[in-house]
């Protein structure tokens, strides 16, 4: 912290909040009710998902999944299940 401007510390720490999950709920209430762009967009979030799905699609066929596969939807295992129950 004693390392960053005034300006930066803000930016990150809004109103000298350090709380994690605070900031980002303040990112996103400040894209929607200012239209500013988020941090991290659904597309970025998205992405970062895909990592722990994989984890679950590997666990359930017992074999590597690869990011990509679970990006564009090709491996569904461990998720049809949700899906169905969801009926998405």
């Amino acid at each position: 912290m004693g390392s960053l401007a005034e300006k930066e510390k803000e930016k990150l720490f809004p109103g000298g909040v350090t709380n994690a999950i605070a900031v980002e709920l303040k990112d996103f209430a400040d894209a929607v009710r200012l239209g500013t762009v988020p941090e991290v967009d659904g597309m970025e979030g998205y992405k970062a998902l895909a990592i722990c799905l994989a984890l679950f699609e590997s666990a359930w066929f017992n074999s590597p999944v690869s990011l990509g596969e679970i990006e564009r939807c090709e491996v569904e295992g461990y998720q049809e299940e949700i899906n169905r129950v969801l009926g998405i």
